[in-house]
């Protein structure tokens, strides 16, 4: 037992600021209760603390006790799955009284996270006076693009937004669904060369995710869209389709497309159209730490649905290699065929109060649902017996579905 507290004092200096220390002390002790009534009691009164107990919580790898190495694995599983599951949710605003388009955005970003890159924004327009609503981020983002005259897209380079001026009178129609925005970007007839009898009409969609989310690839079928020329159900085109879009770092603007079957003749200008889709996510990252390299070949760390094996760690004189493995327990073969994101986790080595962030990186191995990733640090900064390697991974891949309804969109001009 001495051991196990020893350890928990350590992890305690890391706790949120309303945890309570010393509680959490006494209820990590408890977990080795000899009465299984007071071990159970301990393991309820974690869990009714949330996920801001995490960071107090010792990894249960480290604990010698059965009975509280195993309790640490069922509470830590449950809180960062809840964590995860929070963190999908839409972020929400609250900000008071007037300010300018310029601190509303800074508020916004300190708020939610969400990055928002306003640099296409003239001055003068930064400088204009705003009042919003609380609401949440997409709704108050809306509100300022039409009140200030500027668009909203995502950044191509980077995890952001970008925020450029609204060059067109119309501003096209949006619909929320959770932490993402829908826009509908045409509402177009086209015409269907060799067939009199029929013409398209044809939708493009754009889905923006909040920044601060790490959507990994977006599905959808035809068949999950339905339009309306009146009364008059339409019937979609491809309808057995399925389709699957990888999405960038960011999760940056995925474009959806779909036809419907109309009267030739049709002069509409109104419609109505529905659909839904599913995007996953890669959620609750969480930090797996490897201390003692130079015998941490082989060290398994988990932490949620996310396992990490230390594969290999070898030295040369100009530098260190680290080999690592990654597999999480829903993968799947949409995962298997669109896992490069992986590569954009965090890996560094910390070394004292110095962090060492690797110069190069290769992947040898790829197979179902493993990836092996090996990281190259300069050896002139890394002592392995001073040092530990940290893999910071999504614990949590979860399918979100997204459902949207235009009810009176317009039609463009052919």
């Amino acid at each position: 037992m001495c051991c196990l507290l020893v350890i928990s004092s350590r992890f305690l200096q890391a706790a949120e600021p309303d945890v309570d220390r010393t509680k959490v002390a006494a209820l990590i002790k408890q977990l080795d209760a000899d009465k299984r009534s007071k071990r159970q009691a301990a393991e309820t009164a974690l869990l009714k603390l949330g996920p801001a107990v995490l960071p107090v919580l010792p990894p249960a790898e480290v604990v010698r006790s059965v009975s509280t190495r195993a309790a640490l694995q069922r509470i830590r599983l449950k809180l960062e799955r809840d964590k995860a599951l929070a963190s999908i949710k839409p972020t929400r605003v609250s900000i008071e009284g007037e300010h300018s388009l310029k601190e509303t955005l800074e508020q916004l970003q300190q708020q939610t996270g969400n990055s928002i890159d306003s640099s296409g924004l003239a001055a003068t327009v930064l400088a204009g006076q705003t009042s919003i609503e609380a609401t949440t981020f997409w709704r108050t983002l809306d509100q300022l693009a039409e009140s200030q005259g500027f668009q909203v897209g995502a950044a191509t380079d980077k995890a952001s937004l970008r925020l450029t001026p609204n060059e067109s009178d119309q501003r096209p129609p949006v619909a929320y669904s959770g932490p993402f925005r829908i826009q509908l970007t045409q509402a177009r007839f086209r015409p269907v060369f060799g067939n009199n009898q029929i013409q398209l009409l044809s939708f493009r969609l754009q889905l923006l995710g909040e920044p601060r989310l790490r959507p990994l690839f977006l599905s959808y079928s035809p068949a999950d869209f339905s339009a309306k020329l009146g009364n008059k159900e339409l019937a979609v085109r491809s309808r057995d389709a399925r389709l699957e879009l990888p999405l960038g770092e960011g999760g940056s603007g995925a474009r959806l497309k779909v036809d419907f079957n109309a009267k030739a003749m049709s002069t509409a200008r109104e419609c109505q159209l529905q659909g839904r889709c599913q995007i996953l996510l890669a959620a609750g990252s969480e930090r797996l730490v490897f201390t003692e390299l130079a015998n941490a070949s082989g060290v398994a760390r988990r932490r949620g649905g996310v396992t990490a094996i230390l594969q290999e760690i070898r030295s040369t004189k100009q530098s260190i290699h680290v080999r690592i493995a990654i597999s999480y327990d829903r993968a799947g073969p949409a995962f298997e065929s669109h896992r490069t994101w992986i590569f954009h986790n965090r890996a560094y080595m910390e070394c004292g109060e110095s962090r060492v962030d690797y110069t190069d990186f290769r992947n040898p191995l790829q197979a179902g649902k493993s990836v092996v990733v090996e990281y190259e640090f300069p050896s002139s900064k890394v002592d392995l017996s001073a040092c530990r390697f940290v893999y910071e991974a999504p614990t949590l891949l979860i399918n979100v579905p997204v459902e949207f309804r235009f009810d009176r969109a317009s039609i463009n001009a052919p």
